[in-house]
């Protein structure tokens, strides 16, 4: 009988976790296929744990995994499933994302990505980096405020409160999970953040009736979408205009205006407006430099 070899991970860089969201054991059989819990040791190659379910079931087989369903089902200890259209009994939420909110963010997100090039350079630099996930994964209860998703930075996901999905709102979150790709470890104040959204969703002419926009006139509307298409802006109005979207996400968000560097702010919008590279058919517009602090 051939022994079992110890095969070390030679790339740091290498994605740790696999089906289930399990961390994966590639040591075991040098390859992708197994994945370990606290309650078993899952082995893909034959879609079954090596120990007993320390939790057996009626009707199925205790060397079973998810009931014989890893689409419905999940069990992230590996001790008892939680079928996804079950609310946790912690949190009150859904265990996953239902079917129709999952359609929902995808149809609009491929529509986005075709009609829209900060969109679709938001989405790129998310691709190009494996950590974090730019589709929606999972649902909970609608809130009071009214969204309908929020990027959730620890987790790296966008999460859905309904399958009624907005075009604002997907674009909104994606781009934040942007956002924080983009600026990694620096500081970023909930109004930086907030801010910078609300312009690119305004510069690209996604307006619609949230709690900022609803604050902001059409003709500022008009004014900074006429600098990012290249018109020709007066820069004293253009100014103007981005004082008022910010004094508007400042009475929605919080967070001090006095002193606030708005090029300093916008510089991911900046950054992908500019690199034409990376973005093909990117807008044509001017640099930052006339922004005002």
């Amino acid at each position: 009988m051939k022994s079992i070899q110890y095969i070390s991970n030679s790339s740091s860089n290498e994605y740790r976790f696999g089906f289930n969201g399990q961390e994966k054991d590639p040591e075991i059989y040098n390859n992708q296929s197994t994945t370990t819990a606290m309650f078993w040791e899952y082995d893909g190659r034959i879609g079954r744990r090596w120990n007993l379910d320390p939790k057996p079931q009626i009707s199925i087989s205790d060397y079973a995994v998810m009931a014989n369903n890893p689409i419905f089902n999940l069990d992230i200890l590996g001790d008892i499933i939680d079928p996804w259209w079950e609310k946790d009994k912690k949190t009150g939420e859904n265990n996953f994302c239902n079917q129709d909110a999952l359609h929902s963010f995808n149809v609009i997100a491929i529509s986005l990505c075709t009609s829209n090039d900060v969109f679709k350079r938001v989405v790129n630099d998310l691709q190009a980096n494996k950590t974090v996930h730019y589709k929606a994964i999972q649902i909970g209860k609608w809130n009071t405020a009214g969204w309908g998703a929020y990027y959730d930075p620890p987790s790296k996901t966008i999460n859905l409160f309904s399958d009624l999905l907005s075009k604002s709102a997907v674009f909104e979150e994606t781009f934040h999970a942007g956002q924080y790709n983009f600026y990694g470890k620096e500081k970023r104040t909930s109004l930086q953040l907030e801010f910078e959204a609300k312009v690119s969703k305004i510069a690209t002419g996604i307006v619609d009736d949230d709690l900022v926009m609803k604050k902001v006139s059409k003709t500022d509307f008009s004014i900074i979408q006429n600098y990012y298409s290249g018109e020709k802006t007066d820069m004293k109005s253009f100014n103007s205009s981005l004082n008022n979207v910010l004094e508007a996400t400042s009475s929605v968000y919080g967070g001090e205006t006095k002193g606030f560097d708005k090029k300093e702010s916008l510089r991911y919008l900046s950054n992908i407006v500019k690199n034409k590279d990376k973005n093909k058919g990117a807008m044509d517009v001017k640099k930052f430099s006339n922004i005002k602090e």
